[in-house]
C-alpha cells in the first residue's frame, strides 16, 4: 500500500511539473513584437513606413511566435532583416511575451566597379555589407542625397571591403566625415608587405596611411594634424599627406609631399 502511495505521489509530481513547464512556456512565449524604425527614406508615420514595419513584424512573429522569449537569439533574429536594407540595432525582451526591436536603415557609403564596364557598380554600406548592384550610369550615386558614394579600388574580395570599412570608420572618427570628404579609397596590398590605404579627397589632396595594421589611429591622428596645419588653401588641392611610423622612435608621424 505504501509503495502504491509513493508511485501515486511520483506520478502527481511529474504531472504537476509538466503542467508547470507547459504553463511557463505559454506565459513566456513570444506573442507580441514592437518595432521602432530608424529610417532616412521614410518619415515617421508615413504609410510606406507603417507597411514596412508591419511586414517586419509579421516576419518575426511567423518565425518566433510560441518560442520562449529567452530562447530568441539576437544573431538569429538579425538574420530576418539581412536582405531588407535594415539592420537590428537592439532587441529588448519585455517579459512575459514581447520583443521590442529597433531597426536602423543601412546607410550606403561605398561603390565598387563590379565589372569591366565602368557603369556597373556594387554598393555597400558603412560596415562593408552588400546592398545593391546598379547597371546604369548615375545610379551609383547615394540614393538619399544623390551625391557620389566613395569609389573603391584595389579590392580583391569581400574581406578587403570589410577591411576598408573598418579603416574608414577610424578615418571618420579622426577627420569627422567620410563620404562628404572622400571621393575614393585605394587599398594597396603588395605581396609579402604591409597593406597601405590612400584616401583621395574631393579637394584633390590625398591621405596615405602606410601599414594600416600598426597604430592606425595614431597615424590618422598625425595625418589629420598635418592636414589641419596646411595654411595655404591651394595646398589642399594637390599633394599627399603620408602617415607612417618613425623609423627611429617607432611612433606615428606624418608629412605632406607635393606629389
Amino acid at each position: 500500500m505504501k509503495y502504491l502511495r509513493k508511485v501515486a505521489a511520483l506520478i502527481i509530481g511529474v504531472v504537476f511539473a509538466a503542467a508547470l513547464i507547459i504553463g511557463m512556456g505559454v506565459i513566456f512565449a513570444v506573442k507580441n513584437v514592437n518595432i521602432e524604425l530608424k529610417s532616412f527614406t521614410y518619415e515617421a508615420g508615413e504609410q510606406s513606413a507603417v507597411e514596412l514595419i508591419e511586414s517586419f513584424r509579421t516576419e518575426v512573429l511567423n518565425k518566433y511566435r510560441g518560442t520562449i522569449i529567452g530562447f530568441v537569439k539576437d544573431d538569429e533574429l538579425a538574420a530576418c532583416f539581412k536582405d531588407s536594407g535594415y539592420k537590428l540595432e537592439s532587441c529588448e525582451r519585455s517579459l512575459p511575451c514581447t520583443l521590442n526591436l529597433t531597426l536602423a536603415e543601412r546607410r550606403e557609403v561605398f561603390a565598387l566597379a563590379a565589372s569591366s564596364e565602368a557603369t556597373t557598380y556594387d554598393i555597400y554600406d558603412e560596415e562593408g555589407e552588400y546592398l545593391r548592384t546598379v547597371a546604369n550610369e548615375g545610379e551609383e550615386l547615394n540614393a538619399v542625397d544623390h551625391a557620389p558614394n566613395v569609389l573603391l579600388s584595389g579590392i580583391r574580395g569581400v574581406n578587403d571591403i570589410k577591411l576598408i570599412a573598418s579603416v574608414s570608420a577610424e578615418y571618420k572618427k579622426e577627420f569627422g566625415a567620410l563620404r562628404s570628404m572622400v571621393a575614393g579609397i585605394e587599398l594597396q596590398s603588395p605581396p609579402d608587405e604591409m597593406q597601405n590605404v590612400t584616401f583621395t579627397l574631393h579637394s584633390g589632396i590625398k591621405i596615405r596611411v602606410v601599414g594600416i595594421g600598426e597604430q592606425l589611429a595614431g597615424k590618422l591622428k598625425k595625418a589629420h594634424e598635418v592636414y589641419d596645419g596646411i595654411t595655404q588653401s591651394e595646398q589642399k588641392l594637390y599633394g599627399t599627406v603620408v602617415a607612417t611610423l618613425n623609423l627611429e622612435t617607432g611612433e606615428p608621424a606624418a608629412q605632406r609631399f607635393d606629389n
